[in-house]
Formats: structure tokens, sequence, C-alpha cells
């Protein structure tokens, strides 16, 4: 009969990662403070010591390959979105928008119809004092929002109409980008720990836990489509790369790689 050991090495390693992590839970939870009170050049420096602290613990963390760092790198990435995800966002006020257009939606009304100030809306306004004084050019600029996202807006608000529920909704397609990202590298023979490259860099963790952005779904989609060619399904992966696209046109990008010559379905998909 035999036990499982901890390596020296393997508890070297974990205290200096576990370390890292808490020290970016402590920079980004300070983030939105030190943003309000020094300005935007104090909080750039706190996203480079945090982007710094991630490629770390991405080369370190691969040196180890090992279970223990791959739960230490995942268990980090929810503390750093729980002081984001009650807070409002400080760098883009695109939110509002998301949550404004699911509204309208709801009210049986095409989102790309009317501006939010229009006189027709004035009923979705009554009583609004968080999402409608948000909205960025509210009083001349229509939704910009592609179809496929205007969906996953009237979907995710159905749940609520807040900026939190708006980013749960969000942040469970990172989840499903980190999955597939995590099964790709598996797929290619490299160490599963490398997901820290994403999941402890800052830009993610303000730009949808703290700002709320729509990336993050494309993102999810997007990456769903490369997990599925890797597994040989080219069709669905051309599906999901394409209602990424009708997310955020950037999905656009990844088509090229599901291309295969003579093979019709794929372009009938994306038109």
């Amino acid at each position: 009969m035999t036990s499982a050991v901890t390596s020296p090495r393997t508890i070297n390693t974990a205290v200096p990662l576990a370390s890292a992590g808490a020290l970016l839970v402590a920079l980004t939870a300070a983030g939105p403070w030190l943003h309000r009170s020094f300005g935007i050049y104090v909080f750039w420096g706190i996203v480079l010591v945090t982007a710094a602290a991630a490629a770390w613990a991405t080369v370190e963390s691969a040196r180890l390959q090992s279970r223990q760092a791959l739960i230490i790198i995942l268990g980090v990435r929810p503390s750093l979105h729980k002081k984001m995800l009650f807070s409002d966002p400080i760098l883009s006020s695109d939110m509002y928008r998301y949550v404004w257009d699911g509204r309208v939606q709801a009210a049986g009304i095409n989102p790309y119809r009317f501006i939010p100030a229009a006189p027709e809306l004035e009923a979705l306004r009554s009583g609004d004092t968080t999402i409608y004084p948000g909205i960025n050019r509210a009083d001349y600029a229509p939704t910009i929002y592609p179809p496929a996202a205007q969906m996953l807006f009237f979907a995710i608000t159905r749940f609520g109409e807040s900026l939190p529920i708006m980013k749960l909704g969000l942040l469970a397609f990172e989840a499903l980008a980190i999955a597939c990202l995590i099964s790709i590298l598996q797929l290619l023979n490299q160490p599963a720990t490398r997901i820290a490259a994403y999941a402890w860099h800052p830009l993610p963790v303000w730009e949808i836990a703290g700002n709320g952005h729509a990336d993050a779904a494309m993102l999810g989609l997007m990456l769903l489509g490369l997990w599925l060619y890797f597994n040989a399904k080219v069709t669905l992966a051309g599906a999901a790369a394409t209602v990424a696209a009708l997310i955020k046109p950037t999905a656009l990008l990844a088509m090229p790689i599901f291309w295969q010559p003579w093979n019709w379905k794929l372009p009938a998909i994306l038109a």
C-alpha cells in the first residue's frame, strides 16, 4: 500500500504561487480606490504589476505542472472578481446600454428603432435612477450592438435589470472560455497551468468583471469554436464562431482557421 507524498518542489512552488495570488487579489481590490484617489497613472501602475505577476505565475506554474497549482490559479480567479462584481464600472459605461437594450426588448420594442432619450421610451425611463442616467450618448446615438449581442442582453436581463446580473451573465461565458482554453492546452500536450496567463491577467478582470464588456461572450463562443475544431467538429466550430461574430465582429478573425477547401457548409453557415 502506498500513499501520496507532496514533494518539496510542490510545496516550495505552491507557497509563492499562492502568495502571488493573494497579492493580485489585494491589488485588484484596491484598484478602484487607488484610481479615485490618485488618478489613472497609479491605476495603470497597478495593472502593470498585476500583469507581471500573471506572467510570472504562468512560467512558475508551468514548471510545476501539478493539480495543486491549477487549483490555486482557478481558486484565485473568483476572488479577483468579488470586489469588481458589485462596484460601478470605472473605465467604461457600455454596460448601462446593455441593460437598457434588454429592457427595451422586454417591452416588445426593437432596440435599434429609438435612441434611449426618445419620447416613445419615456415609460421605460420613469423612476430609473440607475441604468438610464448611466447610458453614454443617450440623447443622440442608437445602439450599435449586433443581433446576437441583443439576444444575449435580453436573456441576461430576464434574471434582473442590474449591473451585477449583467456581469454574472458575462462571467459565465468567461468561465466557458477558461474551460475551453484548459481543454485546448491539454489537447496540445501543454501544461494546463498556463491558463494563468489569462486567468490572472488584469485586462479580462477589469474589462469583464469590472466594466462588464460583451467581449466575454464573444470570447467564450469563439474558444468553444476552437475547441470543437480541435475535436474534428468543423461545422459546429464554424457555427459557434459565427454566433460569436454576431456578438462582436472580432471573432471573424478566427474563421480562416476553420476553412476547408470545397466544403460549402462553413460559408453557408457564415452567410
